[in-house]
């Protein structure tokens, strides 16, 4: 399975600034932080993962917008932080969510995980969606425990049955 790691970090990111929360650390702190928890789950699961960031040759704009430029030192902590729990790194020539839906077409990799589905019209034949992280807490000792409890619950889609479902040609 091909993670695209630009969207799920931007994804991040984005979450920390929207919500305007006042914080200590930087948003490269907080960014790291999530990705360590979504990493702490996928190492329990029975996958095989590599972790796709945009390349060098990404489009300045993307759907009439400015694609903003990627924070180097976020990137370069987070490929640390996936390279730690054992999972692989790869740089996409250019846009990563072209390359992996290729991939995926090809039949190279199984599906693609992502937050979001645009990689549907680029070719892509499955695709995985994060829904939520389900936390069983726990007090102990006045203390809310959380990190052992965690678990990753993903949607599954498969191409073939919305065009089905759709009636897509």
């Amino acid at each position: 399975m091909l993670i695209n790691s630009s969207v799920l970090l931007d994804g991040y990111s984005a979450a920390t600034i929207k919500h305007g929360r006042a914080q200590h650390h930087s948003t490269v702190d907080t960014a790291l932080t999530q990705l360590f928890t979504f990493l702490s789950q996928l190492s329990c699961a029975p996958v095989q993962c590599t972790f796709v960031y945009d390349g060098d040759d990404r489009p300045a704009v993307k759907r009439g917008i400015n694609v903003i430029c990627r924070q180097p030192l976020l990137y370069k902590k987070s490929k640390d932080l996936v390279n730690a729990f054992g999972f692989d790194v790869r740089n996409a020539a250019g846009d990563a969510e072209a390359e992996l839906a290729v991939m995926n077409q090809l039949g190279i990799i199984d599906a693609i995980l992502t937050r979001d589905s645009d990689v549907f019209p680029l070719g892509a034949v499955c695709v995985m969606k994060v829904v939520s992280y389900v936390c069983l807490s726990s007090w102990i000792f006045g203390i809310l425990t959380t990190a052992h409890n965690s678990k990753l619950i993903v949607d599954i889609y498969y191409a073939d049955v919305i065009e089905n479902a759709l009636g897509l040609t």
